[in-house]
């Protein structure tokens, strides 16, 4: 439904639900609806101390934008796990409620010190425009799912937060009064169209909306309460705004953004709604007119036998790629994926499908299973703690295999095992097993005597403290998470991945290790020595 009607229908429903005219017999109903019906007025007073609901109605244009830290460190995303490692982000959003249309840009380091740039844009209908703009790309998608995840950006705005909550008035319960250091807070419950819960946190005392919180279920963290807080409010066109947010997750600190500059009454529209200079406009992807003849159409996750008994399984999850080997009696995989919560949406969702954290994991298992049935997975090789390689960890301890990792990810992990995952229990929930994890130092060769499968740990990088890669001396095939992106030729390198390649492509010189082919959790395909030579070429002319 587009912004502008959503709004006016919410308006006059909230209208009717507060008319006197309610029969004398419901108003004495039970304890349900007098929980419902102080929720509701709740909420009234919130809208109404924003600026009301005519406010509400002359919106036209809104946008926003702010810089803080953002801490990757929280969702194990840094250099050790528990370290915290906060970097500045800058963010940008912009609503067009006449044209049916959201903005959201954001720009942030990475721990590598690499920046993620990239700007989406919500067009009317279901088409989302993606700019990567550190590559100087932009692609356009169409697709139904883009119309909520542009709900859950919108939601960023607390007006237009409420307007959801309106729309799903009938679930409202008032749950209490919670007592906090800045005052008292009443908290409302309210189930979105989604299915999702929120708990809407009120101030007392001014009566607005003064954050609101939901559970998670967290790859490596399990059992999750993520906790958005609005900071103080100011007067701003047509009535009042948050000058900032903060996002907690079991407390933790994961953002803090202050705005530096908000406008409600502009009727000119955003340039985030236009290409930067220099970037091609592109067009939605065609589809194929196919025959009884044509060949199917391509489905992920992929699995490709590079050479005998090793097996790439490319976008195991979208832009992410495991490998696994077969020994003679057992399996080995490379890498425990998970997906990643996008945690600038309320609530957030995950880039990947599934009903748990583990449910990429899931899929790897059963991948492996279906293409080389009757062999168990002896040993899942973890390259790195990040929660993208290792975040499906626990559907591997069900199934018995071995944890292969570095000494200083070994706490971490036997934590991992122990941790409740009891919002959306997985396997291993289910299904308690001890957690058997071994150490590599240096160098181990894993064989069966026929096939041999080195795994080298990395010293300290860009990326992380301690990693792992995967070589195949005889078949000269190496895997690695997050230290080289192959891409075609004609467009590598990818700009922002240079220096990190550069550290890696010198190391293999030190290490003297020469594959012919190099496969990465990021990127298509496998890497060359032309890939290799073009990276070593760009640090000569430096």
């Amino acid at each position: 439904m587009p912004l502008r009607h959503r709004v006016v229908i919410e308006i006059i429903v909230l209208t009717l639900w507060n008319s006197p005219a309610q029969p004398q017999e419901v108003s004495e109903m039970s304890a349900s609806y007098r929980l419902y019906r102080s929720a509701q007025e709740v909420v009234q007073r919130a809208v109404n101390a924003m600026g009301g609901d005519a406010m509400l109605g002359r919106l036209e244009n809104l946008r926003w934008e702010g810089r803080g830290t953002e801490d990757h460190g929280v969702i194990e995303q840094g250099r050790a796990p528990g370290t915290p490692m906060p970097e500045p982000i800058h963010e940008s959003v912009a609503v067009d409620y006449a044209g049916d249309r959201v903005a959201y840009e954001s720009r942030s380091r990475r721990a590598d010190g690499s920046v993620r740039w990239r700007r989406y844009v919500y067009q009317e209908g279901n088409q989302l425009l993606s700019v990567d703009l550190t590559e100087r790309r932009a692609s356009l998608r169409a697709d139904p799912s883009f119309a909520e995840e542009r709900e859950r950006r919108t939601r960023m705005a607390p007006h237009m937060l409420l307007e959801d909550v309106l729309a799903n008035a009938q679930s409202l319960r008032w749950l209490g009064i919670r007592e906090a250091a800045s005052g008292a807070r009443t908290l409302v419950s309210c189930t979105l169209e989604s299915g999702e819960t929120l708990t809407l946190v009120f101030d007392n005392a001014t009566g607005l909306l003064a954050g609101m919180e939901y559970l998670l279920d967290q790859p490596l963290m399990g059992d999750a309460t993520v906790a958005w807080e609005f900071m103080e409010y100011r007067s701003v066109g047509l009535g009042l705004f948050p000058s900032g947010y903060r996002v907690t997750i079991n407390g933790r600190i994961f953002r803090e953004i202050n705005y530096e500059r908000v406008e409600s009454d502009v009727t000119e529209p955003s340039p985030l709604f236009t290409l930067p200079e220099g970037i091609g406009a592109p067009s939605l992807p065609r589809r194929p007119v196919r025959s009884e003849e044509s060949p199917p159409a391509p489905t992920w996750p992929r699995v490709t036998e590079v050479t005998a008994g090793v097996f790439y399984v490319e976008n195991i999850r979208p832009g992410f790629n495991v490998m696994f080997v077969e020994f003679v009696d057992f399996l080995m995989a490379f890498d425990a994926p998970a997906g990643y919560a996008l945690l600038d949406e309320i609530p957030a969702s995950d880039v990947a499908l599934g009903s748990t954290s583990s449910s990429v994991s899931e899929t790897f298992i059963t991948l492996m299973k279906q293409t080389v049935p009757g062999k168990p997975i002896r040993y899942v090789v973890l390259s790195h703690f990040h929660s993208d390689h290792a975040g499906g960890l626990r559907p591997f301890i069900a199934e018995g295999a071995t944890i292969l990792t570095t000494g200083g990810n070994r706490e971490f992990f036997e934590q991992v095992a122990g941790m409740p995952f009891t919002i959306v229990p997985d396997r291993l929930s289910g299904e308690p097993t001890e957690p058997r994890i071994d150490t590599v130092t240096g160098r181990r060769e894993i064989t069966d005597g026929h096939r041999i499968v080195d795994l080298v740990e990395v010293p300290p990088n860009p990326h992380t403290d301690e990693m792992l890669i995967m070589y195949l001396p005889d078949e000269r095939i190496l895997f690695t998470g997050d230290l080289f992106y192959p891409i075609p030729l004609q467009v590598f390198p990818p700009r922002n991945r240079v220096p990190i390649m550069q550290f890696f492509v010198q190391w293999l010189g030190e290490r003297q290790l020469a594959p012919a082919a190099i496969y990465g959790s990021h990127g298509v395909g496998a890497g060359t020595s032309e890939h290799l030579e073009r990276i070593r070429s760009l640090r000569e002319r430096r």
